[in-house]
């Protein structure tokens, strides 16, 4: 057998000495199992490589700082590895203190660094390793003086109260944004396919940043439009004056607010990515309210966000109970909540 295999463990294809060809995808026959062997020919330099770096946002009563460092292969410890890298600033070379190293848990090409202070803001930052850093393949090596720049993220959600609007779990295939409140309980999740999945649960939290399946960080974060905002690859838009809707990047929109009280479902004519998201314009938040043009997604009280219309149409209330209770109706309305700062956005 003669097989051509990834190292994250598909085969793509099996070629036998009897002329057949047997296509995959599958696991076996991977020549990734094998022993390391001698280099006979041609040079490991360059296999293993720092592929990513980014300051993680802080969680909530938690310090210190870290910063995570990826790697292309898995490292083989990561003890007595910290005083090998180096995290400084680009301008003037000025280095914070690495207090621990660790591996994070489930997956050892990432490596943490726990920093001894908090990075300063506006201030671009690089990582270098001094020295050379062994992988778990003992013929590959991060070679000495590898550098990469830093990658600052933002939490990927609006807080609206004791309320969070957030993408979650960023190790599931499909994208979440759900609607949870501090409580722990989640009232409404919405897939990248559309589908709409209702509470009481509790995982897909916006608050739950310690599990998996809790909000997620990125470099874009959240981004203020045209009538719309955008976390991630989700889109909050007024797509006219009586349509919002939440849609994803590629094109299902997984809930629809009319401005009678109703509710609707995917139709892809009203994804708010079938146009730029445009510079920001009359969309922002406030401490008890997200506005979008027409529309309030508020705090109307300690256990209740609803979204409303400006006539007076109350679509959705979502129940730190974890419940949903639909419209059309009029009370719990938001354009009763009074006028608050501007925090994120434009009015």
């Amino acid at each position: 057998h003669f097989s051509v295999s990834h190292r994250n463990g598909n085969t793509s294809y099996i070629y036998k000495r009897d002329g057949t060809a047997h296509p995959g995808p599958r696991t076996d026959y991977n020549p990734w199992d094998f022993a390391i062997g001698t280099i006979l020919r041609g040079s490991v330099e360059g296999c293993a490589s720092i592929v990513d770096a980014i300051f993680p946002p802080p969680e909530e009563d938690v310090s210190p700082a870290k910063i995570i460092v990826e790697f292309n292969r898995d490292l083989s410890a990561a003890e007595g590895i910290k005083d090998s890298f180096k995290i400084y600033d680009a301008a003037n070379t000025t280095s914070l203190a690495i207090t621990a190293a660790a591996l994070k848990s489930g997956d050892d090409s990432i490596l943490e660094l726990t920093l001894s202070s908090v990075p300063s803001s506006g201030i671009s930052y690089q990582v270098s390793n001094v020295d050379a850093v062994p992988t778990r393949d003992p013929i590959e090596i991060v070679p000495a003086g590898s550098v990469l720049n830093i990658t600052v993220t933002s939490w990927d959600y609006l807080q609206i109260g004791n309320w969070r609007l957030a993408r979650t779990c960023e190790t599931c295939s499909s994208s979440h944004f759900s609607v949870s409140s501090d409580n722990m309980f989640t009232s409404q999740i919405f897939r990248d396919t559309g589908t709409t999945h209702r509470g009481p649960r509790s995982d897909f939290n916006g608050w739950d940043v310690g599990s998996n399946s809790g909000p997620t960080y990125s470099a874009s974060g959240v981004q203020f439009g045209k009538f719309a905002v955008q976390v991630r690859d989700w889109r909050i838009k007024q797509m006219d004056q009586t349509h919002l809707s939440i849609s994803h990047t590629d094109g299902n929109v997984a809930r629809i607010y009319r401005s009678d009280g109703t509710v609707h479902g995917n139709v892809q004519t009203f994804s708010g990515y079938n146009e730029a998201l445009g510079e920001p314009t009359c969309a922002y938040l406030t401490d008890t309210y997200l506005q979008i043009g027409d529309w309030r997604v508020g705090a109307y009280d300690a256990s209740h966000l609803s979204v409303s219309h400006r006539l007076g149409q109350t679509s959705m209330i979502y129940r730190t109970t974890g419940t949903i209770h639909r419209g059309p109706r009029t009370d719990f309305n938001t354009w009763t909540l009074p006028e608050g700062e501007v925090l994120l956005g434009s009015n």
